[in-house]
This record gives structure tokens, sequence and C-alpha cells, in this order.
């Protein structure tokens, strides 16, 4: 049996950064809940936007307890029913979740795709940490400690993260979130967020926001850098990071998302590549949505494309849409 909560307080479970109350609460201005049953949790927003109510998975499947799950079974009879309850939520139809959220399996009638995430296990220790970077990460750490590059956290770093974000995005022709929107997520989640910033000679060269939450993971959501960082300043800032979060109780370090097949020698492929040299484990799986109102999606993918075309930009869809071709 499937029911909706709508208060952290009703669950009496632990939960993860992205799955907590304060979280949801600070990423929709509109509804959000969790979908429980005796086995699973599945926390989501509803976003509303013009006559569109999407609802977005924000964390996948949480086991309750300690289980065997052969071939994921359960979990997929789990998902087979939440997904015939989102009439009961006001949403129109179930879109794509960030790219953390990665499933193990999807429920009959969705639209999937291969995804994985690249996640870095904190439990080990510093040295061994330190030992599966690549050679070549290793080196420009080293390097970039020997040329002077400090890393900054706290909110007091929070207009130069900031800059380097929205600056990085740009120039990617990319949309990302408003300064108002990180501000009210990093207040919201009451310590739960880490904010780095590198700089060389008191220049600002990377930066990051992580969401986190102890005996859970840490999540590289939002980051950017300069146009021509100083070499090594980048990775250096993000090992500063998992050492910082390994040592308030973190578990995994994550890099959120990575394509299972990036094309090669794409920018992505590079991306993904910097990720891998940290030496953590792609977590595979499957990024999926669901079409309940099968007109409204059509109509929202639509003027979705109309808008791409407006703002003269080619309408590419989403990342399902995208490796699903």
């Amino acid at each position: 049996m499937i029911n909706i909560v709508k208060a952290e307080t009703e669950i009496g479970f632990p939960l993860p950064i992205t799955a907590r109350e304060d979280y949801l609460k600070s990423i929709t201005n509109f509804k959000y809940g969790w979908f429980t049953s005796d086995e699973f949790i599945l926390p989501f927003i509803i976003e509303k936007k013009m006559i569109f109510k999407r609802l977005v998975f924000t964390n996948e499947s949480i086991k309750k307890g300690d289980f065997e799950d052969p071939n994921f079974l359960k979990e997929k009879n789990f998902l087979e029913e939440v997904v015939k309850n989102i009439k009961n939520t006001s949403a129109h139809f179930v879109y794509q979740p960030n790219t953390n959220v990665v499933f193990d399996t999807f429920p009959k009638g969705s639209l999937e795709a291969s995804f994985g995430s690249y996640q870095i296990d904190l439990e080990k220790g510093e040295e061994e940490l330190f030992a599966n970077l690549h050679p070549k990460h290793r080196n420009v750490i080293k390097k970039a400690k020997k040329d002077g590059v400090i890393i900054k956290t706290g909110e007091d770093q929070f207009s130069d993260f900031f800059e380097l974000y929205k600056d990085t995005m740009e120039r990617q022709n990319l949309n990302y979130t408003s300064e108002i929107e990180l501000k009210e997520i990093a207040t919201k989640l009451n310590g739960n967020a880490l904010i780095s910033v590198a700089y060389k000679d008191g220049i600002p060269q990377g930066s990051s926001m992580l969401l986190y939450e102890k005996g859970f993971g840490a999540y590289y959501f939002y980051g950017g850098s300069a146009l021509r960082p100083h070499i090594g300043s980048i990775n250096l800032m993000h090992w500063e990071n998992i050492i910082k979060l390994k040592s308030v109780g973190v578990s995994f370090y994550d890099f959120v998302g990575a394509r299972i097949k990036p094309k090669k020698g794409s920018k992505i492929e590079g991306i993904q590549k910097f990720k891998e040299r940290f030496g953590g484990e792609m977590k595979k799986g499957y990024l999926w949505k669901y079409p309940s109102n099968n007109v409204i999606y059509k109509l929202f993918c639509f003027v979705a494309k109309l808008n791409a075309l407006m703002h003269k930009r080619v309408y590419k869809g989403d990342i399902i849409d995208q490796e699903r071709l």
C-alpha cells in the first residue's frame, strides 16, 4: 500500500539531505512530499510553470530496512504503485530528476535511460583516498599547494562562489539557479551546505557548493571556474572538500551525474574523466520520467521547443531524450 506523506515528522526514519523537508522546501514554492510503503520512501517536489505541474523525485528510492531485493523486483513494484498514484498529487507528469537521482530500476510505461554518477567512499582512510587519485590529479594538487593556491570555505565566500558559477553557466549557455534561490537553499539547510572557493593571489579560480548530511552523502550540485583557472586549483578544492566532509562523518562524495557512453572527444567525456580520476566508482542505474497525462506532457514538450526557438537555441530535450536517440 502506498501513502503520500506531507511532513517529515510522519516518516520517522533518517533521511539523506536530498530527502529532508528543509531541502524540499528550499527548491520548490509549490508542493512537496514523500511516497511511502512498508519498505520504501521516495521524496518528491512539484514544480508549477504556467499551466504545467511536473513532479520531480529528489532522491532514488530509500530502503527502510536491510532486506534482499533480487532483481529489484520489490522496488519495481513500489514504483509501479507510485506512478498509479501520481494523480493524487495534482501533478500532470513525472519529469526527469536531478542527475544525482540514479534509480536501480524503473516502472513499466516510463521513458528511461541508463545513467550513472561517480561516488567516492569516504569511509576509507585519507592515505587510501589520496592513493586512489589518478597520478595527474595528485601531481597538480601538490603543484597548486606549492604555487600558493588556497581554499576558503564558509558562507562569507558566497559572493565569489556565485560569480564563478554564474559566469560558467553563461559561457556554456545553460540555465542556472539564481543568487536569491541559492542563498535561500544555503540558509534553509542550516549548516548543511559547504561553500568553497579556490584562490590564487587573491583571485578566485574555482568554486563549489555541496549539500550534505552526516551519515549520508555530499552532492556537488553547483560549481564554476575562471576561464583559465590556475593549474590544479579546482582539483585541490575538491580534494580539500573531500577531507573536510570526511572529517564531519559524511559517507560519500557524489560528483552528480555521468553518462554511460559519452561521445569520444566531447566536452562531456572530458568532464567525466575529471570526475573519474578522483578514484570513485560509478554508481550505475537509470534516469526515468513518466508521462502520466500524455496530452499535457506533449504540450509541455511543444512549449519547450517553442521557447528554445524564440531564444535562438537548439532544443535538445532533457538527458533522457538525448540518451534515447
